[in-house]
C-alpha cells in the first residue's frame, strides 16, 4: 500500500493505475510487486563455547614505530585505556548482501536505486546478530572490561579497561615508546581473542596513540618560489564555479561535515573569510561547531591541528558559499583518535550530513585494524547516500618516515570513498608564466584571475627536478644534489607533495624488515577503476581527482583589511572537492553516495585510457571549455628518502638523503604526470559547471518534477 501511496505522490493527480504504468515505465520507479524490502539474515557466528585456553591473534594492528628502538617499557597496569573499539565482522552472507544492496543503489534499473538506508536501518540488515553481540560483551564484562555502548550500526563495540586487563585477557602488553622525541603508547604484539570469537571480530581499532596527522602544508614564506596566492574569486573562475552561481545553484539545502580532532578554534574567521573575499552575498551558508554523538569537547589544537580545523570549513565554502557546515570535532580517547568518534556519531545520527570531508593521512602499514573501522563507516555512510572526500596525503608516494618506501593514506585507498590530490597552478611556483595567466591588478574581492590557468602535479620537496633545475642543483639526488644541500633562501627538508600511488598494506601486518611483505595486501580494483588507463596493478589506485593544493588564501585570527593568511595541502584540495559535490547534489536533487565511479564513468567518454589533447592542461594551445577533467600531464610527486627501500642515491651512491625511484639502478621518479590517469593527479582537476551538467539525471529529480507539475500534496 505504502508504495502505491508513493507512486500516487509521484505522479500526482493521475489515475493510480495510469501513474504505475506511466512512471514504472517511463522512469523505472519502483513498482508495488517490489514493496517488501530485501531481507538479510543474520547467521550467528559464534557458535562454540568461548575457551580462554585457545586463543588466537587478530593481525593487523601493532604500529611500526613499535620496535625496540623506540621502547621504554611496559606501562603501569593501573594505566587507563579508554573507548578503545572492538570492531565486528559480519557474515559472509551478509557481507555479499552489502555489495550487491551497493551495487543496486548504484543501478537506475534496480528498485534499490538511491534508496538510502539509515543508521538503524543499516545496522538491522548488515550488523551482528544480536546473540553474537551480547556474547561478545559478556565475554568483555566478564574480564572486566566496561562496555560503554554498542554503536547504532551494529558493526562495533567501544569499551574501557586498563593495560593490566589488556594484558591479562588479550596478552598484549601495552608500552611507552619515545619517538623522535615524542612520547607515545602502544602494543608491542596483536591482541589475542579466544578462537570461539574470532568469527565475529575484526580487530580492535588501536590500542596505541599514534592518531592520524592533518594533511595541512603551510607555505613557509616563498622558500625560494614566487607565490602567487589564489583566493576564492581565483578558484571560481579557474575551476568554473562561477558558472555555476550564476546559474543558482551554491550548494543551498546541502549539509557538509568537516572532521577533526580539534575544534575549529576562531569560528569568527569563517565570517571574516566570507566577508574579504565575496562570499558573504551568498545566501543560507552557515558553520557551525558539533561535537556528534555527544563526544567530549576537544578544545583547540596547536600547530596543524589548530590550523587544520581552521581551514576545512573555510575551502568549503570557497566552492559551496550556501552550503550548511558542520565543523565536527571529537576529543581522542586514550587509544582512539576524534576524528572515529567524530565519523562514528556522524553517520549513527537521526539526520545524517550529504557529504563529509576527512582532511587526516596515516600510512596503510601496521594501521589494518584501526582502518578496519573507518572501512565500516564509509559502507554504512555510502549505503545512507553520504559521499566521503579525503585528502590523498602530503607525502607524495613515500610512507612519510623517510625510511620505508611506498605508502598510501589509508583513510583514502578505500573503494568507498573519493581520493583528492593536489595540484598547484603557473604562477604560483618557479615556471615564470605568471604573466599570461594572472591579471596584474586585483578585483575588489582579490581575484586576478583570467580564466583556466594551467596546473601542475604539486610538489614543492627537494625531490621535484624542475624545481632543482631552477634553483641551479645538478639532480634532485647526491651529495650535490638539491634534497642534500640548502641555504638561506631554500630549506629541502620543507617537503610537501600530492600523495598517490597503489594500496598495499590495507590489510594485514608488514613485516619488520620490509613494508611491503609478511601479510600486507592492498584494496582489490574497484571495477570503476578500469577504464582509464589505471594500471593492472589488481589493487586500488590514488588519486582520483585533484585540485589547487598550495597557496590559498584563508583567514587566520582575523583577516584584516587586505588578505593575511595562506594555506594549502590535499587538506585544501578535499573540502574544495567536497563542495563541488554539494553543487550536484543541488543540481540533480539527489544524494549519490560514492561519486567516484560517475567521475571515472564520465573521464572513460572524455579520453579513455590515453589521455586527449583537446583536455592537455599543459597544452599550448590550452584546456577546451567543453571538457570535464582537465587532464594533468607535467610535473611529478617524488619524495626525499633515506634507507634502503626504494631509495635512489645516485650511481654511484652519494648522500645523506636519495629520492624515491621506481627503479633501484637508475632514476626514474615516483610519479610523473602522464596523459589521461596518473598517480600524481588520478583523472585531473575538473571544470565544475561542465560535471555538473553531464551528471546523470536522478530519479528523485525527475519524481520531484513531476510533483511540482501535478501540484499533489498527497
Amino acid at each position: 500500500m505504502e508504495s502505491a501511496k508513493r507512486i500516487k505522490r509521484s505522479c500526482g493527480t493521475l489515475s493510480l493505475f495510469l501513474a504505475i504504468t506511466f512512471c514504472s515505465a517511463t522512469y523505472g520507479l519502483m513498482n508495488p510487486a517490489v514493496a517488501a524490502e530485501s531481507q538479510v539474515t543474520h547467521p550467528r557466528l559464534i557458535t562454540q563455547p568461548i575457551d580462554e585456553t585457545k586463543k588466537i591473534a587478530i593481525v593487523g594492528s601493532v604500529p611500526t614505530q613499535a620496535n625496540a628502538k623506540n621502547d621504554r617499557g611496559r606501562v603501569n597496569d593501573d594505566f587507563p585505556l579508554a573507548h578503545m573499539l572492538l570492531v565486528l565482522k559480519r557474515s559472509q552472507e551478509q557481507e555479499v548482501a552489502l555489495k550487491q544492496f551497493m551495487d543496486e543503489q548504484k543501478d537506475v534499473s534496480s528498485p534499490n536505486y538511491h534508496h538510502w538506508l539509515n543508521a538503524q536501518e543499516f545496522g538491522e540488515r548488515y550488523g551482528l546478530a544480536e546473540n553474537d553481540v551480547e556474547a561478545i560483551t559478556k565475554w568483555l564484562t566478564t574480564g572486566g572490561f566496561t562496555v560503554n555502548k554498542v554503536l547504532t550500526n551494529g558493526v562495533a563495540i567501544d569499551f574501557s579497561g586498563t593495560a593490566g586487563l589488556v594484558r591479562k585477557h588479550m596478552g598484549v602488553e601495552i608500552h611507552a615508546l619515545n619517538v623522535d622525541g615524542v612520547d607515545h603508547i602502544a602494543n608491542m604484539s596483536d591482541p589475542q581473542i579466544p578462537a570461539a570469537l574470532a568469527p565475529a571480530i575484526t580487530g580492535i581499532a588501536s590500542m596505541h596513540d599514534f592518531f592520524p596527522k592533518p594533511a595541512y602544508s603551510f607555505p613557509p614564506g616563498s622558500n625560494g618560489y614566487p607565490l602567487h596566492i589564489a583566493t576564492p574569486a581565483d578558484l571560481a573562475t579557474i575551476y568554473n564555479l562561477t558558472s555555476l552561481f550564476q546559474a543558482g545553484y551554491s550548494g543551498q539545502g546541502q549539509t557538509i561535515a568537516t572532521i577533526n580532532d580539534f575544534n575549529m578554534p576562531i569560528s569568527t574567521d569563517w565570517t571574516a573569510f566570507r566577508s574579504t573575499y565575496g562570499l558573504s552575498g551568498f545566501t543560507a551558508g552557515s558553520m557551525t561547531v558539533v561535537h556528534p554523538g555527544g563526544c567530549a569537547d576537544p578544545g583547540n589544537g596547536t600547530g596543524p591541528s589548530y590550523l587544520e580545523p581552521l581551514m576545512d570549513p573555510q575551502m568549503v565554502t570557497v566552492s559551496a558559499p550556501s552550503a550548511t557546515i558542520l565543523a565536527a570535532s571529537c576529543q581522542n580517547g586514550t587509544t582512539t583518535s576524534g576524528l572515529l568518534l567524530a565519523m562514528q556519531g556522524l553517520i549513527n545520527q537521526a539526520s545524517p550530513p550529504d557529504i563529509i570531508s576527512v582532511s587526516y593521512q596515516i600510512v596503510e602499514q601496521g594501521y589494518a585494524s584501526y582502518l578496519a573501522a573507518f572501512v565500516s563507516a564509509y559502507q554504512q555512510a555510502v549505503a545512507e547516500g553520504i559521499s566521503i572526500f579525503v585528502s590523498s596525503g602530503d607525502l607524495g608516494g613515500s610512507s612519510g618516515d623517510w625510511v620505508y618506501g611506498f605508502s598510501v593514506n589509508g583513510f583514502a585507498s578505500t573503494p568507498y570513498n573519493v581520493a583528492v590530490g593536489g595540484t598547484q597552478f603557473y604562477g604560483t611556483w618557479v615556471d615564470g608564466t605568471a604573466g599570461t595567466s594572472w591579471s596584474s591588478t586585483n578585483s575588489a574581492t582579490y581575484g586576478s584571475a583570467l580564466s583556466y590557468v594551467p596546473e601542475l602535479a604539486w610538489n614543492t620537496s627537494c625531490a621535484n627536478s624542475q624545481s632543482a633545475s631552477f634553483r641551479g642543483f645538478p639532480a634532485t639526488y647526491g651529495s650535490a644534489g638539491a634534497c642534500n644541500s640548502y641555504d638561506s633562501s631554500y630549506d629541502p627538508r620543507q617537503n610537501f607533495a600530492g600523495g598517490g600511488g597503489p594500496s598495499i598494506c590495507a590489510t594485514g601486518q608488514p613485516s619488520s624488515s620490509s613494508p611491503y611483505i609478511g601479510t600486507c595486501a592492498g584494496w582489490p580494483k574497484p571495477a570503476w577503476q578500469t577504464a582509464v588507463g589505471n594500471p593492472n596493478d589488481g589493487v586500488r589506485d590514488l588519486p582520483d581527482v585533484s585540485l589547487a593544493a598550495w597557496s590559498i588564501a584563508m583567514c587566520n585570527n582575523g583577516c584584516g583589511s587586505t588578505p593575511n593568511g595562506i594555506g594549502g595541502g590535499t587538506s585544501a584540495s578535499a573540502p574544495l572537492m567536497a563542495g563541488i559535490q554539494a553543487l550536484i547534489n543541488q543540481k540533480t536533487a539527489s544524494r549519490w553516495g560514492n561519486p567516484a565511479p560517475i567521475y571515472y564513468q564520465l573521464a572513460a567518454s572524455q579520453y579513455n585510457t590515453s589521455g586527449s589533447a583537446t583536455c592537455d592542461s599543459n597544452s599550448s594551445s590550452g584546456v577546451s571549455a567543453s571538457c570535464i577533467f582537465n587532464d594533468i600531464t607535467k610535473g611529478n610527486t617524488d619524495y626525499p628518502c633515506r634507507g634502503s627501500f626504494d631509495c635512489y642515491y645516485g650511481t654511484p651512491a652519494s648522500g645523506n638523503y636519495g629520492v624515491l625511484s621506481l627503479s633501484a639502478t637508475s632514476y626514474q621518479p615516483v610519479y610523473p604526470a602522464t596523459a589521461g590517469w596518473d598517480f600524481a593527479t588520478g583523472l585531473g582537476s575538473v571544470n565544475a559547471y561542465n560535471l555538473a551538467n553531464a551528471w546523470p539525471k536522478s530519479k528523485k529529480k525527475i519524481v520531484s518534477i513531476l510533483s511540482i507539475i501535478f501540484n499533489n500534496d498527497d
